[in-house]
C-alpha cells in the first residue's frame, strides 16, 4: 500500500501522464491565446463528469433496494426465505440444492443479484435521470454562486465551485490540480462556457443511460 501511494503521487510520473496538456497549455499561454472554452470544456471532462458518473453510481444502491422491497418476495423475512425455497423447489437441479446447503450465504446473494438484474432488465432509467438532474441542479447553483463571489481569478472560481459541491460531489484532486496549471483564462467567459459546458455534458451523459440503461444498475452490484 506504500508503495503504491508513492507510485501514484511520483511527481515525474504525475509529471508525464499530464504532460501533452501541459504543453498544449503552455503554447496557450506564450501564444496568449484565450482559453475560456478549451477550459471549461477540461474542467467538464476531466473534473464534474467523472464526479456526477461517481455520485449516480453510488446513489443507485439505496434506490434499487427501496425500489426491490416493495416486491411481495422482500416485503419480509417469511417472505423472503419462502420465496427462495419455492424458487429453488421448482427448479429440480442438484446442483442449485447443493449450492445452497454448502454455501447458503453465497447462493442466496447470487439469488438476490438475479432478481435484481431481473427487475431491472428493462434498463429503467429513472434513479439515473433524477441523481443526474439533482446533479445538473447543483452544479448551475454552485456557478451562479461562485459568480456573485467576485473571485477575480479562475482559480478562486473553480475552488467556490468545487467548494460549493463538495458535500455531494467528490472531484478529483489530481484532475483539478492538472487543470489549475498554467490557466489564464478570463473568470466571466469561463463562467458562461462552463454553463454551456455542463448542458453538453447533461445531454452526453442521458443519451448514455439511454444507449446502455442496465450498464449502472449491474456495476453497482459487482
Amino acid at each position: 500500500m506504500h508503495e503504491y501511494f508513492l507510485y501514484v503521487n511520483d511527481p515525474y510520473i504525475c509529471l508525464n501522464k499530464n504532460k501533452d496538456k501541459f504543453l498544449a497549455d503552455f503554447k496557450d499561454v506564450f501564444r496568449n491565446v484565450d482559453q475560456c472554452q478549451k477550459k471549461a470544456a477540461e474542467f467538464t471532462d476531466l473534473c464534474l463528469k467523472p464526479a456526477v458518473e461517481d455520485f449516480v453510481n453510488r446513489s443507485l444502491g439505496p434506490d434499487i433496494i427501496g425500489e426491490m422491497k416493495t416486491s411481495e418476495q422482500f416485503s419480509t423475512r417469511m417472505s423472503f426465505q419462502y420465496s427462495v425455497l419455492l424458487d429453488l423447489l421448482s427448479q429440480d437441479d442438484f446442483e442449485k440444492y447443493e449450492s445452497f446447503i454448502c454455501s447458503y450465504e453465497e447462493y442466496v446473494k447470487k439469488w438476490i443479484l438475479n432478481k435484481i438484474l431481473e427487475r431491472f432488465s428493462k434498463g429503467s432509467t429513472m434513479f439515473e435521470e433524477q441523481h443526474l438532474q439533482s446533479c445538473i441542479n447543483s452544479i448551475n447553483n454552485a456557478i451562479q454562486k461562485a459568480k456573485t463571489e467576485n473571485s477575480g481569478n479562475v482559480k478562486s472560481f473553480v475552488e467556490d465551485v468545487c467548494q460549493e459541491l463538495c458535500d455531494k460531489l467528490v472531484i478529483s484532486q489530481d484532475a483539478l490540480g492538472a487543470f489549475m496549471i498554467l490557466n489564464n483564462a478570463d473568470q466571466d467567459q469561463f463562467a458562461h462556457w462552463l454553463t454551456e459546458c455542463v448542458k453538453d455534458m447533461a445531454q452526453t451523459l442521458r443519451e448514455s443511460l439511454k444507449e446502455h440503461p442496465s450498464k449502472l444498475n449491474y456495476r453497482t452490484f459487482m
